[in-house]
Order: C-alpha cells, then structure tokens, then sequence
C-alpha cells in the first residue's frame, strides 16, 4: 500500500528539524553536521509527513560555484524508511524547482540511490576519497630543471596568471555536467590560494607559461590534501607524476601519515596519478542530478 505523503514547505519549527535530524543521524555525526551547515544561510526546509510522523526532512540550498542546479540533502532514519515515501519526496522536489536538483550521497543511501535511478536522475561523477601513504608511495626523484614553488611564482603577475587560467579551464572542463559559475579571477585566485602550503605546492614554468600544476594544502599535524592538480598538454601529463614525488617527499621529511585527494571520475588526471600511488579508499560519493 503506497503512503500518503503530505510535504510542508519552509518547515516553521527550527528546534523539531534539529532533533529529528539528531535523532535519524544519532549514528552518522558526519552526516548529521553536513545537513546542518547546509541549513545555513540561503537554504530551504522541507518535511514529508506520513499522518502526524515526520518521516523526511530537505534542505535546499544553492552554490555560488555551480548556480545551475538546486543542492539538496536529505534526511531520513535509514532502517526505517519506504521506497514510495522518498519517491513521492523526490518527485515533488523536481517539481518546486525550475533548475535541476542535485544530490552527493554515499552508499548509506542505497535506496533514495535506487530511487534516484528509477526517475531520470543521471549519475553525473563518482568521488573516491583516497588516502595516499607518502612513504609506500615514493620513488626515486628526476631533476625538473622548471620546477618551481607557487610560494616562488605567486608574486610574478604574469606566471600566476597563467596558473590561475590554467586551474580555471581544468576545474570547469571536468565539471561540464554540472557547469562552474562565471566568476571574476580575484574569487579564483582566492579559492585556490586559501590554505594553500605554497613552499609544499609546485609548478612547472616555461617562460611565463605554467605547464603543470600540483597543490597541497593541510589538513591537521597528521594529514595533508592534494588538492588542484592539472597539465596544460595531456600528452605531458606524466609531469604530474613528477611534481607528485617531491610532495611525497616533502610529506615524509614533515611526518604525514597520509595526504588526502577526492578522485573524481570526470578528472583524467585524478584517475591518473592513481596508477603510481599507494593508497585506501576511505569513502565513496555518488553525484545525481535530474
């Protein structure tokens, strides 16, 4: 018997989201802070009752860096919930927006996933979460006479500007299904410069043209990421192998145990530098939009 699902929109009681939110993710701390942080700001709240009993709450919200679409995450007890109530959930969602809604989940949500497929929902990318270990992971170390430090290069004009147009065109290349905003090269060089370990970070230079580039950024005393990493020219896309090496050589001298990196499936140079490294695969994320 399907369920009757009456949906309330701009959910009034902000103390009922949260508990019910701590409740379904009594077990799942990660989960239950990201829905959290994205009830921040400029988001929306949505329940799905089933007679008096909530059963699912949304929250939507939009990205200044991918404005076409709407972000949505749900919440839901995972043991408990029925096909029909999140197909009913989700269908309405398609509706009340105009742009396409997108959904990151993990296999935790196996069977809003299921849903998902059932209904148009296209699988735009798969993340692995990689946790590389620098010191399994390090060979031995070619001379690139180009190689240079963003900390060295990053007050030449000329040399970060064509690191930042570089970093643009790779990052909106490998994000065509769900397109990046057309935003100003300050926002640019502040996204990736935030964080950054600049001295950690390299780049390979002709001229004033960048030819290659692998960033780092840290995490805490144990762990760092490898963050942007690109080639200009793929068929120099060995370079990265490269630069990687002198990171992981830096990463032993600093004593991380790992450097973490998100693989997507839409990166080619993410699914290569996998082939000369040693890692794990902490988590897995699935992007759907529809």
């Amino acid at each position: 018997m399907i369920a009757t699902v009456k949906i309330v929109k701009d959910y009034p009681d902000t103390k009922i989201v949260e508990d019910f939110i701590g409740e379904v993710y009594s077990n799942h701390f990660d989960l239950k802070q990201e829905i959290l942080h994205a009830k921040r700001g400029n988001s929306k709240t949505f329940g799905a009752r089933v007679g008096a009993m909530l059963k699912v709450l949304a929250i939507t919200y939009n990205s200044t860096w991918h404005p076409n679409c709407t972000y949505v995450r749900f919440a839901y007890n995972f043991n408990l919930m029925k096909e029909d109530v999140l197909m009913q959930f989700v269908m309405f969602l398609k509706q009340e927006y105009s742009k396409p809604i997108f959904f990151l989940l993990d296999n935790r949500y196996s069977l809003l996933i299921k849903v998902l497929q059932k209904h148009e929902f296209s699988l735009i990318r798969e993340t692995e979460i990689l946790h590389i270990y620098p010191l399994k992971s390090l060979m031995e170390i070619d001379f690139l006479p180009n190689k240079r430090t963003v900390h060295e290069i990053k007050g030449d004009p000329k040399i970060l500007s064509s690191l930042i147009e570089l970093t643009k065109k790779i990052y909106t290349d490998t994000h065509r299904a769900n397109p990046v905003a057309d935003l100003s090269r300050t926002s640019w060089e502040l996204a990736i410069m935030e964080g950054m370990l600049e001295k950690n970070s390299y780049v390979i230079v002709q001229g004033f043209i960048v030819l290659a580039y692998s960033f780092l950024y840290k995490v805490n005393d144990e762990s760092w990421e490898l963050g942007w990493i690109g080639v200009r020219d793929m068929k120099n896309i060995t370079e990265l192998d490269k630069l990687l090496q002198f990171q992981l050589k830096d990463a032993v001298k600093h004593g991380i145990r790992f450097i973490e990196k998100e693989a997507d499936t839409t990166c080619p140079y993410s699914q290569h530098v996998k082939n000369s490294l040693v890692y794990s695969v902490d988590e897995r994320f699935y992007s759907y939009l529809g």
